[in-house]
């Protein structure tokens, strides 16, 4: 089924054999799954419920499924058909992109008064871009 020909989000971003949509969706898994490690992780740590050696254990667990992550990813970045690859990395790109602006920029607003950010911020910007250029993507495409 050719993307341009049905059009819809879902088909234009994330394939249209159901290859590309199993990938997908253990992608979608993995995301969700280092996402909940790492909010556990944080409210372990900002309620202190660990000691020092267990803290580095609790520390190490967001990691490991971030790196899953990853690999999960690249795995439904290679089942992709050319299109859908094409599509994919331009979001990539532009999540980079702006992820990389606000990493070199934000420290200059703290410098001038803003409050401190953590990694949090610069997460959420980074998915949050992936998304809007996912659906740059749709709109381009359908």
């Amino acid at each position: 089924m050719e993307p341009r020909k049905n059009g819809s989000f879902w088909t234009v971003c994330f394939g249209s054999s159901p290859r590309e949509r199993q990938t997908a969706g253990w992608f979608s898994v993995a995301s969700l799954v280092w996402a909940a490690s790492w909010v556990a992780a944080a409210y372990i740590f900002k309620n202190r419920l660990v000691a020092a050696p267990a803290s580095l254990a609790v520390a190490a667990v967001p990691g490991v499924f971030a790196v899953t992550m990853v690999l999960v990813f690249m795995r439904y970045l290679r089942e992709l058909d050319e299109l859908q690859r094409r599509i994919q990395l331009g979001a990539l790109a532009f999540s980079l992109g702006a992820t990389w602006v606000a990493i070199a920029t934000y420290p200059l607003f703290e410098t001038a008064g803003a409050p401190k950010a953590d990694a949090a911020p610069y997460i959420f910007l980074m998915v949050l871009a992936y998304m809007v250029g996912n659906i740059v993507a749709w709109v381009r495409y359908r």
